[in-house]
């Protein structure tokens, strides 16, 4: 099972390094928003939820949007996932890196301070 991450903060799919803004932006990405020029995508899940339960999460949206999401990155675009979790053990199953291995996105951990 994997453990439950008391305390996390957020979790993130950031698109950045865009080359191409308008082919990037031509398809809106379900719970998106632009923040600079980066595409960003907040999992809706509570903070309570694992980081796979996250990732999951995330992989569920974004799985149909696997082609658009590769070509991005063809193209230069970053495809990473920031996580803030608490200092305790975290465990992701094959089901969570599933999505970092078929778009080969990063997987960013920070800790509270």
């Amino acid at each position: 099972d994997p453990i439950m991450v008391a305390g996390m903060v957020s979790v993130v799919f950031r698109i950045s390094n865009i080359q191409n803004r308008a082919s990037a932006t031509r398809k809106p990405l379900a719970f998106s928003t632009i923040e600079g020029n980066d595409i960003v995508i907040t999992s809706q899940l509570s903070k309570e939820h694992s980081l796979n339960d996250h990732l999951v999460w995330l992989w569920g949206l974004l799985q149909h949007e696997r082609r658009f999401l590769k070509s991005l990155r063809a193209s230069g675009a970053k495809l990473t996932v920031h996580a803030r979790v608490s200092r305790e053990a975290t465990t992701i199953e094959p089901n969570g890196a599933e999505m970092l291995h078929l778009l080969g996105a990063a997987l960013v951990l920070t800790y509270p301070a």
